[in-house]
């Protein structure tokens, strides 16, 4: 029995050891002496196997052991220390957490997880490999690290020490959500393979997880308002997605070798001296989002491949320079200032919500590589400042110019959207081959230009383009809807005026306007009401016709013909009070035929005054002169293709009489004191009849009837133009040109079918025509109203002629009768 006790009480002692240890050891410590599962009590020094969950045993594995974990190992307690000189592994899903304890040595943990939590102590110089890796405490290692999957640091800095190294396996992912990492001596993260990092949760600073030569994928998901600060330059060969959060860049690069997320609504804000740098041989499918508040850059440089984009959004200043080396950089939703230069062969692309500032230092010409058709608002800022579109261009809101600032369009075409405005004192450069096409709904209030624009096209609604410069206009205006004023400037037009549209000329007396067109406009100078003066107008078609007018014209200085002519239709053209016609003849003058006229001052004196009028046949102008001693006046004078036999009615009697097929309708305001002078000239081809212009005279109607006056031979001025001239005019009205043998009507105090009365005012003459070949002859009697007879004649039945120089001016009756019929007739003789 003696020899059983000793026995018995140390089976009593392995016994209360193991349940001891099986349940919550204390200070307890295990040593493996040999290697095997950790479950298993044959490796461990106690003959037990130390518990999964440890409070403040210490487990020691030995050099050259190896354990196999066939459970999750957890050391929970400022007590509880893992020592591993050896290897810890496993073949299964198998963790290890350390909740405030203790890892030390230096050999060699191999897991699927690895934890690091709470006040864990980690002075372990050997190297962990886990397919995940969580740190949610601040520690520093000595050791090197490797995660197989994940590495996620969670409200903690994880610090490397001198000699310790990261290693990632391909297609890791370190997350950092709220933590960092740091590192310290030069110590690395090592990874050849491609691996990714994810920023979340709270903000954070970048460390070594951005350095590696493998990082691919870099994800900024950090809770709104919170921020992801580079501290270091980084160079992302896969995707940066921005989904959340904001990433900063101070002083450092960020190069883009791969794409951009599109899916994020996360922003980038830097600083004047932070870079970046985008080469992506296929382009980005997101965008670079700088958010509203405008961020900065020294640079930014942008290499894509051919036909290739990158994308930006929001407000970002480039302070130094922009070089687009190729591809296009997209700036839809943005607003861009640049700074200072371009360079590279790459392009700039807009829409309609892109704002773009322009803003260089340098004087020196800006080739502006903008191939989108639409932006929304372009300033153009710093002096001498001169900008050129690689393209055509649509402004959706303001074009801005400073003072000395320019946009050269240089070929290209600008749309001036419905909502467009120019503001500054900047200047449009164009040249014929540039065109502008404006439709601002609210009119472009002050538009400099400089050199030749090719086409012009205006539809403002009502509303109105101010030229603040003179315009040159090489191809085609037209005016389809609102108008174009000039005041002050001059408006020439080389090509056209188209012939639709309802836009019109609004103009004063101090502009100017230049018709030098291959042939008459299709749309007549569309002068609006109340504003249709003009400084001077110069009329220059190269190949002959008539310019149309279609509102009344005031001219104050000048008006200069080259070649072709004018046609002002049912209006007035007035010249100021010492206007002037220059270059009228017989290719150029004024088309009044539709019952227009020509007002010009005519001062006393013996100098005539030349109106070069005609109608679209023929050239047929007057010349008036206003003798001394008479007033001087405003005079209009308008010339149409027919003779009336009442001055400007009755019946065209230039289709059977020897006459001038021509009516010169002369008047003024001020009558009195009139004593003027008129020559009237005219072309061969207006000789109707037999006209004989060795016997003429100018007739003028007045008072009822053509009058005589002295008969006299017309001169010849050229070839081709004659000329007659009526001296001692008291007043003015219709004036025509008719040789002795004219026959007029007489103004008849009732009508009758059967019979006409014509005048022969050269001759005193009435002669009285049967319209009815059938007629007998007829007796005529002629009575006063006093029923005394005047004369007694006798018709043969066609034509009879009445001497009237015994009649004086007054009402006269005349009875016509024979077997057949008896009719009476009144008439006035003046």
């Amino acid at each position: 029995m003696k020899k059983l006790l000793p026995t018995l009480l140390k089976f009593f002692c392995l016994i209360l050891l193991f349940i001891f240890t099986t349940t919550n050891s204390y200070g307890i410590k295990f040593t493996a002496i040999k290697s095997g599962n950790y479950s298993n009590p044959a490796i461990w020094d106690l003959g037990i196997a130390p518990p999964f969950t440890n409070d403040s045993n210490v487990v020691y594995i030995p050099a050259l052991i190896t354990i196999n974990l066939d459970s999750n190992l957890v050391y929970e307690g400022v007590s509880a220390a893992l020592v591993i000189d050896g290897y810890i592994t496993s073949t299964k899903n198998i963790s290890i957490t350390l909740n405030k304890a203790r890892l030390s040595g230096l050999g060699r943990i191999i897991v699927n997880e690895f934890r690091i939590n709470t006040n864990s102590f980690v002075y372990f110089t050997g190297q962990i490999t886990a397919e995940h890796i969580y740190i949610t405490d601040s520690c520093r290692l000595n050791a090197t690290l490797q995660a197989n999957q994940t590495l996620t640091i969670t409200s903690s800095t994880l610090t490397f020490t001198k000699g310790s190294y990261l290693w990632l396996k391909k297609s890791a992912t370190i997350i950092l959500d709220g933590g960092s990492i740091h590192t310290e001596n030069k110590s690395s993260l090592y990874s050849k393979e491609t691996y990714n990092v994810i920023y979340q949760g709270n903000s954070s600073s970048t460390g070594i997880e951005l350095s590696g030569s493998g990082l691919n994928n870099v994800t900024i998901d950090v809770d709104t308002n919170n921020t992801v600060t580079l501290l270091s330059d980084v160079m992302i060969a896969g995707t940066l997605a921005l989904k959340k959060g904001t990433l900063v860049l101070d002083s450092t690069l960020l190069t883009i070798n791969g794409s951009i997320d599109t899916a994020g609504k996360g922003h980038i804000a830097s600083g004047e001296h932070a870079r970046i740098t985008i080469n992506s041989a296929n382009g980005t499918l997101g965008a670079l989002d700088f958010g509203s508040t405008i961020s900065h850059l020294k640079n930014l440089s942008i290499n894509v491949g051919n036909n290739k984009k990158a994308s930006i959004r929001g407000s970002l200043s480039v302070d130094d320079s922009l070089v687009l080396k190729n591809g296009t950089l997209t700036i839809n939703d943005a607003s861009l200032i640049i700074k200072n230069i371009f360079t590279g062969n790459g392009a700039l692309q807009g829409n309609r919500t892109t704002n773009l500032i322009l803003d260089s230092k340098s004087s020196a010409p800006i080739s502006l590589p903008y191939s989108g058709q639409s932006i929304h608002d372009l300033t153009i800022l710093g002096e001498g400042i001169r900008v050129t579109p690689a393209s055509s261009l649509t402004i959706g809101g303001v074009l801005f110019m400073n003072t000395s600032g320019s946009f050269n369009l240089n070929g290209n075409t600008l749309v001036l959207d419905t909502g467009s405005v120019v503001s500054g004192n900047g200047k449009i450069l164009v040249n014929p081959a540039s065109n502008m096409t404006i439709l601002s709904s609210g009119g472009i209030g002050s538009l400099q230009t400089v050199g030749t624009l090719g086409n012009l096209t205006i539809d403002c609604n009502d509303k109105v383009v101010q030229l603040a410069t003179p315009l040159t206009i090489a191809g085609v205006l037209s005016l389809k809807h609102g108008g174009l004023s000039w005041y002050g400037n001059e408006l020439t037009i080389r090509g056209d005026i188209a012939a639709n549209g309802s836009g019109l000329f609004y103009s004063d007396s101090t502009s100017s306007l230049s018709i030098l067109t291959p042939a008459p406009p299709q749309r007549e100078v569309p002068f609006a009401p109340e504003q249709n003066s003009l400084k001077t107008m110069k009329i220059n078609i190269a190949n002959g016709g008539f310019m149309r007018v279609g509102s009344l014209v005031s001219i104050k200085d000048t008006l200069m013909f080259i070649k072709g002519s004018l046609d002002i239709g049912q209006s007035v053209l007035r010249m100021g009070e010492s206007g002037v016609i220059l270059g009228g003849g017989s290719t150029s003058y004024i088309n009044t035929e539709s019952d227009g006229a020509v007002e010009i001052n005519v001062p006393n004196g013996i100098n005539p005054v030349l109106f070069p009028l005609g109608t679209s046949k023929h050239y047929s102008p007057a010349k008036i002169t206003i003798n001394p001693g008479s007033s001087n006046r405003n005079i209009q004078v308008g010339v149409v293709n027919s003779v009336k036999s009442r001055g400007i009615l009755g019946e065209d009697i230039s289709s059977s009489q020897p006459l001038v097929g021509a009516t010169w309708n002369i008047s003024s305001q001020s009558q009195g004191n009139l004593n003027a002078k008129i020559q009237l000239q005219w072309t061969s081809l207006m000789e109707m009849n037999g006209f004989n212009r060795k016997t003429a005279y100018i007739s003028q109607f007045g008072n009822g009837l053509w009058d005589s006056s002295p008969v006299d031979e017309a001169v010849d001025i050229s070839d081709t133009i004659y000329s007659l001239t009526r001296k001692s005019v008291s007043s003015f009205g219709s004036f025509s040109v008719f040789d002795i043998k004219t026959i007029t009507g007489v103004d008849e105090a009732n009508s009758d079918n059967s019979f006409e009365l014509l005048s022969h005012p050269s001759s005193n003459e009435i002669e009285i025509r049967s319209l009815n070949s059938s007629q007998k002859p007829l007796t005529i009697t002629i009575y006063n109203t006093l029923g005394q007879v005047m004369g007694i004649y006798t018709t043969n039945g066609t034509t009879t002629i009445i001497p009237t120089t015994s009649l004086l001016t007054g009402v006269y009756i005349m009875e016509l009768k024979n077997e057949q019929m008896k009719m009476v007739k009144s008439f006035v003789w003046l």
